[in-house]
């Protein structure tokens, strides 16, 4: 899942995400952008973590390592037979 959070909660334990510009991740790096979705609440008990994404201009490598290197973490979590789907979510 990929998206912007607009609200979120001061307790790790409970409460809820808001997301905004919602995006399915998939294992091949790419995205599904939900275009009918303005927003999605999310329990805090499905939140491993939280990433908190570069903007373009502050990535300093091209294209080509970024997906080299998510290659490599998705082999990686295939490897440890760790769901494929929850790799792409948490790397990306």
């Amino acid at each position: 899942m990929y998206g912007w959070p607009k609200q979120y909660p001061d307790d790790p334990q409970k409460g809820h995400f808001l997301i905004e510009e919602a995006a399915w991740l998939l294992d091949d790096g790419s995205s599904v952008p939900l275009y009918s979705v303005k927003q999605l609440l999310i329990p805090t008990s499905e939140i491993e973590y939280v990433e908190f994404v570069k903007n373009q201009s502050e990535v300093k490598v091209d294209n080509s390592e970024i997906e080299r290197t998510g290659k490599l973490l998705t082999d990686l979590y295939k490897k440890e037979d760790i769901n494929a789907d929850e790799c792409t979510s948490k790397t990306t």
